[in-house]
């Protein structure tokens, strides 16, 4: 996989690895430096990593992707993102 470093910032954990405690912690370090929560929190995530609005839950979701293809799907939409504004 891509060793480059994520412009996305998760907190410590298990490398390769995304459980529901760490799926939480991201949600709510997210949360936390960008002041957002609720839908403007969640669907952009959502659409990032799993390519859709509606679906499972992120916290099941993530943790069959593992942490390096979901950062890699994050960083493709922030890239895309810049890229068009």
């Amino acid at each position: 996989m891509n060793q480059k470093k994520s412009r996305v910032r998760f907190p410590p954990g298990p490398t390769g690895h995304i459980d529901l405690k760490h799926y939480r912690s991201i949600v709510f370090a997210i949360r936390d430096a960008k002041k957002i929560k609720g839908q403007k929190l969640f669907m952009p995530l959502r659409v990032a990593v799993a390519g859709q609005g509606e679906g499972w839950e992120l916290g099941k979701v993530l943790p069959i992707l593992g942490k390096e293809v979901a950062l890699e799907r994050v960083d493709r939409v922030i890239a895309n993102y810049k890229l068009s504004s």
